[in-house]
């Protein structure tokens, strides 16, 4: 029995020694892979940071210890002055700044009166000093922005140098109206094969070869001034084999007669055009859009006589900020405008702009507004009023709709408001709003009359509604804000309310 007893002690110690080895050769292992890590951080940074802190007392330059990847995304974030005056830190500083792959020159952030440089002085510094280093890293994007004059060969140069680089994203606004700043792109630009975004903006002029190719560029934005023919917007687009979206900004004057807008791109998902002309007696352009895949449309401006539309089967969201033109009668403007939005009553979504919703009222028997039995989605942009008969027309012809949202532009002004009489009219109930309208939104309500109508009547006659979230206007005093929001409290609690769920929501920041 003592013998058992001895050996099972034996057994246990054994195991103890076995399990106190198995700890120590676990350590030794752990300590071991922290050392090999530690190893492979310190080895991160360049050498010539190394020698910079190599000091080890207690004021260690923690920044100046992290890999260079990291130190560069955070200069990336600063102003280019600022991560460009850092190169003065150390010798191990000196250079990192050029690691940035994204250069972003607005000549607001780089104005420097005290040193008495100009804007062109202060990038064409930048711009010697981030290609002296040997094999500078290429440009992923290049975006310049100014409005003081700038002799076009500089613009030139910078812009030769960046495509050389494999550069992706090309920005270039040019706000200064000096005849001699007028900038044309060189040949080069038009034959690159890694740009994927181009925005051209300003004093520029577009002239690009019969033989441009773009064969990456999925983003263009063009909102110039000068165009070397009515064909040039034409031209650039056809070299865009693969191109998604496209901002176009046409201003026509008065000598550009016959402008043509062609847009024919098979691949094109987002299309927003602008179109400005002042001048419909001794100026006219045809419009020609072909674009099969298109989801998102916006257009903006002032509507012409030829406007074609076709193969726009997958569009999902239209956008309409039409203006009227001076000298044109409002009833063959707003034939225009219905042959317009005719083709899409297939879309979900659709916005309208207070001048265009006037002119689609003005009804005259045959061009009536198609019926949109998809659309789930209605909002209307003002500045900041809105009329209730304009809106009644167009819920009447949207059965389905759910989602309905007035948005207060201040930001543009369609003129003064004027007395609406409809708001006491007997309405018959869309049927949107007797069984379909849970959801409506106002983003940036101000508290004035016609806006304290328009929820009155929306609660009046929205059956089933579940939700009215009002965004107050961010710049409102808070008195003011306090009043909007009692003034509501007393029209849900005076004014019936046909929906007995519905509840009224308060938020200050911007719907997204």
């Amino acid at each position: 029995m003592k013998r058992r007893r001895r050996e099972t002690k034996e057994e246990e110690e054994e195991e103890k020694e076995r399990h106190r080895i198995e700890r120590a050769n676990r350590a030794e292992r752990r300590e071991s892979q922290i050392n090999v890590r530690t190893k492979s951080c310190e080895s991160c940074p360049s050498s010539a940071r190394q020698n910079a802190f190599a000091d080890t007392n207690t004021n260690t330059d923690i920044i100046s210890t992290l890999p260079d990847p990291i130190v560069v995304h955070i200069l990336s974030n600063l102003w280019i002055v600022e991560a460009v005056a850092t190169s003065i830190l150390s010798s191990g500083w000196r250079t990192l700044w050029t690691l940035i792959p994204k250069l972003y020159l607005q000549e607001p952030d780089l104005e420097r009166p005290d040193l008495n440089l100009s804007f062109v002085d202060i990038v064409s510094r930048i711009w010697t000093l981030r290609n002296a280093i040997s094999n500078p890293i290429p440009l992923h994007t290049f975006s310049i922005c100014w409005s003081t004059p700038c002799r076009p060969f500089y613009v030139d140069t910078w812009v030769r140098a960046a495509i050389l680089r494999g550069l992706e994203v090309l920005c270039l606004h040019n706000y200064c109206n000096d005849t001699e700043s007028l900038v044309e792109l060189p040949r080069s630009l038009f034959f690159s094969t890694t740009l994927v975004t181009l925005k051209l903006k300003g004093n520029i002029y577009l002239n690009p070869p019969s033989d441009s190719w773009f064969p990456s560029l999925r983003k263009l934005q063009l909102s110039l001034f000068k165009y070397a023919n009515s064909d040039s917007s034409s031209t650039i687009l056809t070299a865009c084999p693969v191109l998604q979206d496209l901002e176009l900004d046409v201003h026509l004057h008065a000598f550009q007669v016959n402008f043509n807008i062609t847009i024919q791109v098979p691949t094109l998902k987002g299309l927003q055009l602008c179109c400005t002309n002042y001048f419909e007696s001794s100026s006219s352009f045809k419009v020609y859009i072909n674009t099969p895949s298109l989801e998102y449309f916006t257009f903006e401006g002032h509507l012409g006589k030829y406007v074609v539309l076709e193969k726009l089967p997958d569009l999902v969201e239209l956008v309409l900020a039409v203006q009227i033109v001076d000298g044109v009668s409002i009833e063959g403007y707003a034939k225009r405008v219905r042959d317009l939005i005719r083709p899409f009553a297939h879309i979900k979504s659709l916005g309208l702009f207070t001048e265009t919703t006037k002119i689609l009222c003005h009804a005259s028997g045959d061009d009536e507004l198609p019926m949109f039995h998809g659309l789930s989605s209605l909002k209307f942009y003002a500045c900041p009023f809105f009329e209730w008969h304009a809106i009644r027309l167009l819920l009447g012809q949207a059965p389905k709709l759910q989602i309905l949202v007035f948005e207060s532009c201040t930001d543009y002004s369609y003129g003064e408001s004027v007395p609406d009489n409809s708001w006491d009219e007997s309405l018959d109930v869309p049927e949107c709003l007797s069984s379909h309208l849970t959801t409506c939104h106002y983003i940036g309500f101000l508290g004035n009359k016609d806006e304290m109508q328009l929820v009155r009547q929306i609660l009046k006659v929205a059956r089933v509604l579940k939700t009215i979230n009002i965004i107050i206007n961010s710049r409102l005093e808070p008195k003011s804000k306090l009043r909007v929001r009692k003034a509501l409290s007393k029209i849900v609690k005076k004014f019936p309310k046909s929906s007995q769920t519905c509840e009224i929501a308060f938020d200050e920041r911007p719907l997204l």
